[in-house]
């Protein structure tokens, strides 16, 4: 994989994990448990399992909902976004 294609990818999931946790909220473990199917994009609301697999449905903001839609757009939406969360990047890329 390029240079320029990593640093891409890494640079938009950084933000849209920043941006959950500053604006929205989010722990750390609420954004790993987060799947696409847990973004409802036509009524703006992510749904959040919490402490204790409490089922929570948090209003998604513009800047939010802005980033996320870069982000999927950036990676493949077809994995999970625990996958591009979790997965490691590589340091050294030749």
């Amino acid at each position: 994989m390029p240079a320029e294609t990593i640093s891409a990818w890494s640079a938009a999931v950084d933000r849209a994990i920043l941006l959950l946790l500053a604006r929205m909220g989010l722990r750390a473990g609420d954004i790993v448990g987060l799947g696409l199917g847990d973004i409802d994009w036509q009524q703006a609301w992510i749904h959040v399992s919490g402490k204790g697999r409490r089922q929570t449905r948090l209003p998604m903001t513009q800047e939010v909902g802005d980033r996320l839609r870069v982000t999927c757009k950036t990676v493949d939406v077809r994995r999970s976004l625990i996958d591009y969360f979790s997965a490691p990047v590589p340091r050294f890329v030749r």
